[in-house]
């Protein structure tokens, strides 16, 4: 127990590091991605992908969990940046998450590469679908 009496604070529920590589700022989310935390996902990466020409990778490698508003999230950031003459994609997606995308249809629209250093190269080119 801590001196406060209190416990210890439990872990966070989402934990959102992030990187430059290459000129392309890379996100490495931690967690789940769910109705309590979309906000701050959407708060973290929105500044992101809104800047011109931007570059944007998702290393969802540490990713538990992905509701369908934080997919829906990742479509609107893909537009958001393309619309920028930038770019945005998706890697280290969990075989599960990545059924889901292609259940909605959604790898057919964004960019999804295996590894992290596969995406930043290609985004870093600016490659778009």
């Amino acid at each position: 127990m801590s001196e406060s009496g209190l416990g210890d604070a439990p872990a966070p529920l989402l934990e959102i590091e992030s990187m430059i590589q290459n000129g392309v700022e890379v996100f490495m989310p931690v967690g789940a991605v769910d109705m309590s935390t979309i906000g701050e996902f959407e708060h973290r990466l929105r500044p992101a992908c809104s800047r011109p020409n931007a570059r944007v990778v998702v290393d969802c490698a540490g990713l538990t969990y992905l509701n369908s508003s934080s997919l829906g999230l990742f479509y609107k950031f893909f537009n958001v940046c393309r619309n920028q003459a930038g770019a945005f994609a998706l890697c280290g997606v969990s075989s599960k998450i990545l059924e889901i995308i292609k259940l909605l249809g959604l790898d057919k629209v964004l960019l999804i590469y295996g590894t992290r250093e596969e995406a930043v190269d290609h985004v870093q080119r600016g490659n778009q679908k």
